[in-house]
């Protein structure tokens, strides 16, 4: 049966590729754009056969077509597969995150998604391959990684239904990778089954209980959140879990009074951009949910939680922190002295420690 079953599939994806053939010897159109349909429709075959690497060879072989939505898209989707990502498996996690969203922790259960445990390493294979998913897609149009991108710039780029199709995807892909992110620098314990914590004991021998309860080792920073003047006030208000000193960050985040080096910066900038993304092209795509009631209502639960922490931020002097957007430009700004650096601590202990806890 197995062997029926895989001759099967094989006679089926050269069926397609028969079929694609036709329709590219055949279609009209230049002899250029041709070539490119063709290399994103084999593309798409690869990937419904779950074949990444096929795929990106495809799509290689044309160059990178920066202004061709339905490339880029593929091109994406390709880096996603190669990273474990799918749109259908992190929809499910997002629907069941969304409509049990917890004020308590509300950003918790996205370290118990399928994929997030899978992040052992900073540099993790798949969290890279998922990185240049997300990048080709947020840069689409050819836009410079040292500038913001943002959805009105991808607006002015493509038309209303390919850049709202290339902010959802990129919508979901962050979606994957913050709870990445925070599997992995959080010490969350990913159990599905359980109450995920942060700060959790697990064989990773980069999380032991009571010192690695915070994504990263702070500054004594001002801040204005209600009562706390300060992150040390703040971290000891109990609305950060188990993170309640500013020396017990994670392994790899560790720095003397928030000193951190160029590999620290880069590691809490993608945090930042990660997050500030995800604000920002939710609030891109939340209108074009209208006619989904649902699933637009979890969109503005989860704008209502960040509103709060967005007002602590503007009260704290970070509003440009948190409307970076480019990984090279928060390396830039704020990793160049103990006043950027400061900044960081203030964003991760406001967005990171308080959303996840």
């Amino acid at each position: 049966m197995g062997l029926l079953l895989k001759n099967t599939l094989n006679l089926s994806k050269k069926f397609w590729f028969l079929c694609s053939l036709i329709i590219f010897l055949c279609g009209c159109g230049s002899a250029d754009g041709d070539k490119v349909s063709f290399a994103v429709t084999e593309a798409e075959i690869y990937l419904n056969t779950g074949d990444c690497t096929g795929a990106l060879k495809a799509l290689s072989e044309v160059g990178n077509q920066k202004t061709n939505a339905r490339y880029l898209l593929t091109l994406a989707s390709a880096y996603g597969c190669k990273a474990g990502y799918s749109s259908t498996g992190i929809y499910g996690t997002f629907t069941g995150f969304s409509s049990g969203l917890d004020a308590s922790n509300p950003f918790g259960s996205l370290t118990t998604a399928s994929t997030a445990s899978t992040m052992t390493t900073g540099d993790d294979v798949d969290f890279l391959n998922l990185q240049s998913g997300i990048d080709t897609l947020l840069y689409a149009g050819g836009l410079s990684t040292a500038n913001n991108p943002s959805t009105s710039s991808r607006a002015t780029l493509f038309n209303t239904d390919n850049a709202f199709d290339i902010n959802v995807l990129i919508f979901y892909m962050l979606f994957d990778q913050i709870g990445r992110f925070a599997y992995y620098y959080g010490c969350y314990d990913g159990d599905p089954s359980g109450t995920p914590t942060k700060g959790t004991a697990r064989t990773d021998p980069l999380c032991t209980n009571n010192t690695n309860e915070c994504f990263a080792n702070y500054s004594d920073a001002t801040l204005d959140a209600e009562s706390a003047s300060d992150i040390s006030s703040f971290l000891g208000a109990g609305v950060t879990g188990g993170c309640d000193d500013r020396a017990k960050g994670h392994t790899d985040l560790r720095a003397t009074n928030g000193a951190y080096n160029s590999s620290q910066v880069k590691t809490l900038c993608q945090g930042v951009v990660l997050m500030n993304n995800l604000r920002e092209v939710l609030k891109g795509i939340e209108a074009g949910f209208a006619s989904v009631p649902d699933l637009q209502k979890s969109f503005e639960n989860i704008n209502d939680q960040f509103a709060v922490i967005e007002g602590y931020g503007n009260n704290s002097s970070i509003s440009d922190v948190m409307s970076t957007l480019s990984q090279a430009k928060c390396e830039a700004d704020f990793g160049a002295d103990s006043a950027g650096k400061a900044k960081l601590s203030v964003y991760f202990v406001l967005f990171f420690e308080t959303m996840f806890r």
